[in-house]
């Protein structure tokens, strides 16, 4: 099995500046991660998508899919 959290770091841009962004981290049982480190500037709903991969069980191969479609709603 294996579980989707969420992760933060600072970024910068010349158009925004110093910012905030959050990603998802994907931990599989054998220690392997899996890493998307920007995914939105909204916590909230990289929040909800990790709960939503959990609840699925989203497979880690689908996890950049997954994205795509989400954003493309």
């Amino acid at each position: 099995m294996h579980r989707y959290t969420v992760c933060e770091s600072e970024r910068s841009s010349e158009e925004l500046g110093k910012y905030r962004t959050y990603g998802l981290v994907c931990r599989e049982e054998d220690g392997r991660q899996v890493l998307i480190a920007d995914v939105s500037l909204n916590r909230c709903e990289v929040e909800a998508l990790a709960q939503r991969y959990n609840e699925l069980e989203l497979s880690t191969i689908h996890i950049y899919e997954a994205i795509e479609d989400y954003f493309g709603e």
